[in-house]
């Protein structure tokens, strides 16, 4: 499960934090997560734009979810996805390319990430066909609880939550 925090919602927003956990819907696992602060103004270089409905959202959100912005060890862009790609290759048992992606909406997460990968001239590490979206799941199931831990807002946090409530809707029924 992937979740962006991200400085817009179009297609080239700049990401701010990409959060990950990787699980299994079969047995209900939780496995290894990855989250790493993204520094915007690198992000902006490399072609993310900003958009100012989000900062004006961002204002508003908790001091905690806040902190992504001051967070020590940001990394550029680049630095980024292929720290997230490593993170793939190494937390999955998924041949190449094969990974399944779910994201949170059809033209949110996965195709934010991608296009970032596609402007740093880097393949992105699942095919285009294994984008999985969470949004549409979530909605087909409006009567399973949404448990919410953590921060909201924070990418780690989110993509837990979200792969926990997946997997209360769908595990072992897929």
């Amino acid at each position: 499960m992937l979740d962006l925090e991200t400085m817009g919602t179009n297609p080239s927003a700049a990401i701010i934090t990409i959060g990950a956990i990787v699980f299994d819907l079969e047995t209900g696992q939780l496995g290894r997560t990855f989250l790493q602060a993204v520094d915007l103004g690198n992000s902006m270089l490399n072609g993310g734009i900003v958009d100012a409905d989000t900062v004006e959202w961002w204002v508003k959100q908790s001091d905690d979810a806040k902190r992504v912005f001051f967070d020590e060890e940001r990394r550029g862009i680049y630095d980024s996805l292929m720290s997230f790609f490593s993170f793939l290759t190494i937390s999955t048992t998924c041949k190449d390319g094969d990974v399944k992606m779910w994201g949170n909406g059809s033209d949110f997460d996965n195709v934010i990430l991608r296009n970032a990968y596609e402007r740093c001239g880097i393949k992105p590490p699942w095919k285009f066909r294994n984008n999985r979206c969470y949004r549409t799941i979530k909605n087909l199931y409006p009567n399973t609880p949404f448990v919410c831990g953590g921060i909201a807002h924070n990418a780690l946090d989110d993509a837990r939550n979200q792969a926990k409530h997946l997997i209360a809707m769908i595990g072992g029924n897929q």
